[in-house]
């Protein structure tokens, strides 16, 4: 049987990260109590390219479909809900109001995925491009203690 303090106790060590634009999403669990901040990865790609290439060209000429994003989100959020089910998470996305792909992904957990929703502790913008784990886990501590 398992003993439920030690998981929380276990948990509260452990600060899970999701990082998402219309690309790929990373799901990162950082051990914060380690020597030096270690973590594992795990990524989830949205593998439809023609949805890519068409999602650019539809931006360039203003008609930007979300649904494109659709069945990556729902990977995503299955992911999360079979492999990370009671852990909370911070969310981080980058880009402003339609180029936000974690805003986005976050709408489509609240209404097509409450306890993934539940879970999210902040969402917050970040460079993707340029954040590095160290810091994501800086941004993430900061976010969970704001």
């Amino acid at each position: 049987m398992t003993d439920h303090t030690d998981i929380r106790a276990e948990n509260e060590q452990r600060l899970l990260v999701v990082t998402i634009d219309d690309e790929r999403a990373r799901i990162l669990d950082f051990d914060l109590h380690s020597r030096t901040v270690s973590d594992s990865e795990r990524r989830v790609r949205n593998d439809d390219p023609w949805a890519r290439n068409l999602r650019t060209v539809e931006r360039r000429l203003g008609h930007d479909d979300v649904q494109d994003l659709v069945p990556f989100f729902e990977e995503t959020a299955r992911v999360l809900q079979d492999e990370y089910l009671g852990r909370r998470f911070v969310l981080f996305g980058h880009g402003d109001g339609k180029s936000n792909a974690a805003a986005m992904f976050l709408e489509r957990l609240r209404d097509h995925h409450p306890l993934v929703a539940d879970a999210v502790i902040a969402q917050r913008r970040i460079d993707l491009s340029a954040a590095t784990d160290a810091d994501l886990v800086e941004a993430a501590v900061s976010a969970t203690e704001g």
